[in-house]
């Protein structure tokens, strides 16, 4: 994850790379996690732990926080605050939601063990 972020942010301060890294190593092992998360039983309870994390990225829950993934999440985004503002929040919601809405479109993919088709994916 520190090469990635590494080579997509060259010219940034090591704080940024290793903020991103981060990010990246994050995104790396929840993806992991959903796709092995036998407890989330239905598509409803999956799409309700997705968007339980709205709150730690907009910083309107700052405690309380339901799994490590939710309290990492709460302290890579603080540091992003930091760096860059609150503003920051807004904007990376909104890319975590098409993250999520992804991850929607895979959730029946993944419980049947099947690999979409290129055009399944695309849509």
């Amino acid at each position: 994850c520190g090469m990635c972020a590494s080579y997509l942010y060259g010219r940034a301060s090591k704080t940024i790379v290793q903020a991103a890294s981060d990010i990246i190593a994050w995104l790396f092992t929840f993806d992991d996690y959903l796709g092995e998360a036998e407890q989330i039983r239905s598509r409803a309870d999956f799409k309700d732990y997705c968007y339980s994390f709205k709150g730690v990225v907009e910083g309107s829950q700052t405690q309380g926080f339901s799994s490590s993934f939710h309290q990492s999440l709460a302290d890579i985004c603080q540091r992003m605050v930091e760096l860059f503002g609150p503003s920051w929040r807004t904007a990376y919601w909104e890319s975590f939601e098409v993250y999520f809405r992804g991850c929607l479109a895979e959730y029946d993919y993944r419980r049947e063990g099947v690999i979409p088709t290129y055009d399944e994916y695309r849509r």
